[in-house]
């Protein structure tokens, strides 16, 4: 077996495992590196992680230049050096990604050798598994086995019979395991007999007995959940194959253990943890493992006296203090969790189980230690959360909003918790946008920048933790990144500000205040369950909301109702059961901002009915993202020399597909744009950009002078991808759609974008992370609030709204104040009863800023300059007159 597909099979194991090995790992796989004899140029430079870590450093330092470098050899270790960056201290997507496109760039399939070329794609393997690409994985694994097989006696001239016979099987069991990340049951159990047959033809020649062990392993997490007998046969098996792995074993009996423990029965654990107790002179992740399992049965039978015990254990384990944890007599003071468990996930687990139990002394412990995972997953997060983890940090989040509603609960408390989980969303909202950065088709100097500082931030954190065992090297490498940091964060804020202010905040509630008559609402939803957070400006109320499901599943029926203007009465019997859900008990307010969460995305409140009618009557409503947005001092106050901007596409050959949700008329050709357009810049003074001029290039280049920018177009939504959403300019050139990852790498001091078009408040989402739709995207490239549309809306309809809601935005209104006044008064003056209904005009939101926007034309009007000329006249004829009389 070769040093690297071990390496790569001990990685995955133990996330299956869910712990890390690292160091053992690295060692491992140093020592490949140090084994190989030539030399490659392209290493001769190294990152500064690289140069910053010790151990890298000497293995840096054995590629000397001048040795003849082989393009095989090239190949294969560019494709070592990316598999580096897999390993979680290093984890760096884009450099492993950037060191094989560098292979890419140089790989013959004829020239290179079959052992160079199984490698490379192995290590392509890895980095789409790392990105949860597995189509790409299993298309790699596929192209992998195919060189093996067709160039077997090649590769076991180059490499050996055992090794070339090695990576054969390392293929087939990544396929195994790919399968079961999948959970496609029969490609797995198909995968599971090809490498078994594998096994019985070479078995005897070859020692394959970790990977048939490790699949084994595989097959039975896969019906850990589903068939505990089954999955008991499976992990029995993995035992069998290598019944001298102590790991192997271990692990086998842990999941062995969870698998009855889910199914209940409860006959069976018992003697599984009385095996594994038998474990000594184990890693302390193991302990906690092994205490996991037995704490969970002992909460699920009500063994209160061993559940403490072993919960004992495991905090006393967990304590970076070394102070003994005692659960009957917790104190949080004494208790910081061990920094090598970076997420807190058995800390998690640890306060589940003992919340299970119908004591108050443990469900307060419970409680503490739900806020110390808050506390750990605000403090330690530095990408965008894992479905793995962010399926943890839910928990937590749906057990500190019901401790919110509590009375015993001091104001300062609750607010120390909301700061917590908003700074963990807002990361989680920057994470993802710079993942969508990563898609973009044109990287700006920022991404440079931005890539830069997240590699310099990642170092500085490691050599904060190396810092205590006071190394002057260390000291001196942490005062050269910070200053490093303090530069990028220099030209980060000059490329684009906002970003600079979202990406740099440390969100606090005394940063921003609520004038009287505003309320906030802010729905989530964690763990199945939907919340109400209310902030005013006196008073900050939780309230659980019930179950999440069942009214997401409401707001999709009012949503689809919506589009179906003759099923009024449906419509309006439908949003009285939602208002009694999500409303009921507010108190009245002038203004309303909504912060919400997965379907109430869709949602439009302001149509939700009270006793004066629809919420719009009474309520001006607008939304945001967060609560961090509503800072005031995030979006600089800026000056423009001109009010607006209009774009009014033509599409006089282009054709919506299909799948093109763009309906904003039956014609494609929008009539009802170009006459707003002209209108809107007749209230408002401002440049038109029709026909060719509606390009995709003449936005991007537009001048930053113009306070609004506004686009009377179609839009496409795909739900599936929402970074592949864009708006449609004018066809006569090939390049006329804006797709999302486009927008977020612009930059504009614009007060307001106001996307006239369909569905353009609409992206797909994610639980938690948030939609991500083209107005998200306008607003992080530096345009505090849009106005967009939540389903197609009609032409004619659109129009009239949007007159009327310039004029009342130049009359100075908060913008979700004019929108309402514009849905007023079309429902006032349109006579047509049918055309009252909400589909016709409630389709567009504001998002964002709620500030007036200045749309005082910088042009005088035309009688000024004649009465100019007049005086200028008269005085002339003074002066003229003057100077006779002299």
């Amino acid at each position: 077996m070769s040093v690297f597909s071990f390496s790569i099979r001990v990685i995955i194991l133990f996330i299956s495992f869910s712990f890390l090995f690292v160091t053992y790992g690295q060692d491992v796989f140093l020592a490949e590196l140090k084994s190989l004899e030539s030399q490659a140029d392209s290493l001769v430079e190294a990152d500064e992680y690289m140069k910053a870590e010790p151990i890298y450093r000497q293995i840096l330092e054995q590629y000397e230049e001048g040795k003849e470098k082989d393009l095989s050899f090239h190949v294969l270790l560019l494709s070592h050096y990316a598999d580096l960056y897999v390993y979680d201290r290093l984890s760096n997507i884009e450099r492993e990604e950037e060191l094989l496109l560098q292979a890419e760039s140089i790989l013959d399939l004829e020239a290179v050798s079959p052992y160079a070329l199984s490698t490379y794609y192995i290590s392509r393997t890895a980095l789409e598994n790392e990105k949860s690409n597995y189509d790409n994985v299993l298309g790699y694994l596929q192209k992998a086995h195919e060189v093996c097989v067709s160039r077997r006696e090649e590769m076991i001239q180059e490499v050996g019979v055992n090794e070339a016979i090695d990576i054969e099987a390392n293929t087939l069991e990544w396929v195994v395991s790919t399968y079961q990340k999948l959970t496609q049951e029969d490609k797995l159990v198909e995968a599971y007999n090809k490498l078994t047959d594998f096994y019985e033809q070479f078995g005897e020649q070859v020692d394959l007995s970790f990977y048939i062990s490790l699949a084994s392993f595989r097959v039975g997490r896969f019906y850990q959940r589903l068939d505990a007998k089954k999955a008991a046969f499976y992990f029995d098996k993995c035992i069998n194959f290598q019944p001298d792995n102590q790991q192997q074993v271990f692990y086998s009996n842990l999941c062995k253990g969870f698998a009855y423990v889910g199914a209940k029965m409860y006959d069976q654990p018992k003697a599984i943890i009385k095996e594994m107790d038998g474990f000594e002179d184990i890693p302390f992740q193991w302990e906690l493992n092994r205490d996991e399992l037995a704490s969970r049965y002992y909460s699920e039978i009500g063994d209160k006296d061993n559940l403490v015990n072993r919960a004992n254990r495991m905090l006393t384990t967990m304590n970076k203090q070394g102070i003994p944890v005692n659960v009957l007599a917790f104190k949080p003071e004494n208790f910081t969790h061990f920094d090598a468990l970076d997420v807190p996930v058995l800390l998690t687990q640890v306060a589940v189980f003992l919340e299970e139990i119908d004591d108050p002394t443990l469900r307060k412990t419970s409680e503490e230690l739900f806020k110390i995972c808050l506390k750990r997953f605000e403090e330690k997060q530095k990408r965008e959360l894992s479905n793995y983890h962010l399926i943890i940090y839910k928990l937590i989040q749906n057990r500190i909003l019901k401790l919110l509603e509590r009375n015993d609960i001091s104001s300062a408390e609750k607010i120390d918790l909301l700061e917590m989980m908003e700074k963990v969303e807002q990361k989680g909202r920057i994470n993802k946008l710079l993942a969508n950065r990563a898609l973009a088709s044109n990287p700006s100097g920022l991404d440079a920048f931005i890539k830069e500082e997240r590699e310099l931030r990642d170092l500085e954190t490691e050599l904060k933790q190396q810092e205590e065992e006071n190394d002057s090297l260390t000291n001196a490498e942490l005062m050269k990144v910070t200053l490093e940091l303090n530069e990028l964060q220099k030209q980060i804020k000059q490329e684009n500000p906002t970003l600079f202010s979202l990406a740099s905040t440390d969100f606090a509630f005394d940063e921003f205040s609520l004038p009287t008559g505003t309320l906030i609402l802010k729905f989530i939803e964690a763990r199945g369950e939907l919340f109400r957070i209310m902030f005013s400006a006196d008073t900050i109320a939780s309230s659980h909301l019930g179950e999440y499901d069942p009214t997401g599943e409401l707001v999709g029926q009012y949503v689809s109702l919506l589009k179906q203007p003759e099923k009024v009465d449906s419509l309006a019997l439908l949003g009285e059961i939602i208002y009694g859900i999500l409303l009921t008990d507010i108190p009245s307010a002038k203004n309303i901002v909504i912060i919400p969460d997965l379907a109430l995305r869709y949602f439009p409140f302001e149509l939700l009915p009270t006793d004066e009618g629809y919420l719009v009557e009474k309520t001006a409503i607008a939304y945001q993202q967060g609560l961090v947005y509503l800072k005031e001092q995030l979006y600089p106050e800026v000056v423009h020399s001109q009010s607006a901007s209009f774009f009014a596409p033509s599409y006089s050959s282009f054709l919506a597909s299909s799948e093109e949700l763009a309906v904003r008329g039956e014609e494609y050709d929008l009539q009802g744009a170009k006459e707003e357009v002209d209108r809107l810049s007749e209230l408002t003074d401002g440049a038109i950009f029709t026909e060719k001029q509606a390009s995709k290039a003449s936005f991007l280049n537009l001048p930053n002078k113009y306070s609004v920018i506004h686009l009377a177009g179609h839009a496409y939504l795909n739900d599936e991808d929402p970074e592949l959403s864009n708006l449609v300019f004018s066809d006569h050139e090939e390049d006329n759609k804006l797709y999302v990852s486009e927008i977020y790498g612009m930059k504009s001091n614009a007060d307001l974008a106001v996307l006239s078009a369909c569905n353009t408040g609409v992206g797909g989402y994610t639980s938690g992370t948030g939609v991500a739709s083209l107005s998200e995207a306008f607003m992080y490239a530096g345009i505090p609030s849009t106005v967009s549309s939540l389903w197609s809306a009609p032409d004619q309809s659109t129009k009239e709204i949007m007159i009327s809601f310039y004029g009342y935005l130049k009359e100075g209104l908060p913008k979700s104040q004019a929108l309402q006044q514009a849905k007023l008064d079309y429902l006032k003056n349109t006579s047509n009863d049918k055309l009252k209904h909400p589909y016709y005009w409630a389709a567009f939101v504001l998002y964002g800023n709620d500030a007036p926007v200045d749309l005082t034309s910088s042009k005088l009007p035309w009688y000024y300059g004649v009465l100019a000329v007049l005086v200028i006249g008269l005085l002339g004829v003074f002066l003229w007159r003057r100077s006779k009389a002299k």
